[in-house]
């Protein structure tokens, strides 16, 4: 039901309240898609106030799952909730990376590229802002290929060819 208040229809018209009671009855029977669309609605004020904290214990609830891992190292990113941690963050967004969460691939890479919360590594930085932009569609997958070339103009061809390595092994199915 939660998920039909998130909607409008014809029969149905938005209502973010109505729809977290019925996320919050399903995350209390600990239904995980309930309980990371809660938090969603928590992090961003949506039917209920605005409470990061609350966000943020939810998301750990369901932090096997790629979209929460990105969502915990965003928020410790930017300070929502929890103290700015580059390191927590770098942690929780690679690990949503590696399950193939495409934002999170480019946000890694990026922040490979800058340092932020890693070493700066150009080689992997490469590797994950190509494998994002693999994986985008549009204006999106421009801005990706945009700096991925950015990254490889700072490559010798051998660490291009050792960002490209990475990426083959990296896919799934190896």
């Amino acid at each position: 039901m939660g998920s039909v208040y998130t909607r409008s229809s014809a029969t149905w018209e938005l209502n973010y309240e109505e729809a977290s009671k019925w996320f919050r009855l399903a995350a209390d029977q600990g239904s995980l898609g309930s309980i990371l669309t809660l938090a969603g609605l928590y992090h961003n004020g949506l039917g209920v106030e605005l409470d990061f904290e609350r966000a943020m214990e939810l998301y750990l609830q369901g932090s096997d799952n790629a979209t929460a891992q990105f969502n915990i190292g965003t928020m410790y990113r930017l300070g929502e909730g929890v103290s700015v941690d580059f390191d927590d963050a770098a942690e929780w967004i690679e690990r949503a990376a590696e399950q193939g969460h495409t934002t999170a691939q480019y946000d890694v890479g990026t922040m490979y590229f800058a340092g932020d919360g890693m070493r700066k590594d150009n080689v992997r930085a490469h590797m994950w802002v190509d494998l994002a932009a693999g994986s985008s569609v549009g204006a999106e997958r421009t801005t990706r290929i945009e700096m991925r070339d950015t990254i490889a103009a700072e490559m010798s061809p051998d660490e291009i060819a050792e960002a490209a390595e990475l990426r083959a092994d990296s896919r799934p199915g190896r």
